[in-house]
């Protein structure tokens, strides 16, 4: 997201010559940012809990085929 978001800030150029390109930027995705981080990570530790949760089902498979 970061890479997009200088993308974007690369080519802005504000219509108002007393704003700055980051004053715009911050204006914009500030907001979006500060939603972003924590749903993002919400999301890894699902991905993680997931895999976890896999992992010991994957476990218990092999327990029962060695018997």
């Amino acid at each position: 997201m970061k890479d997009t978001l200088e993308f974007i800030a690369s080519h802005m150029v504000p219509s108002d010559p007393a704003r700055t390109v980051d004053d715009i930027m911050e204006e914009l995705f500030g907001i979006l940012k500060s939603q972003f981080n924590p749903t993002y990570e919400r999301f890894l530790a699902a991905v993680d809990e997931f895999e976890s949760v896999n992992q010991r089902f994957i476990n218990e498979a092999d327990v029962l085929d060695q018997q």
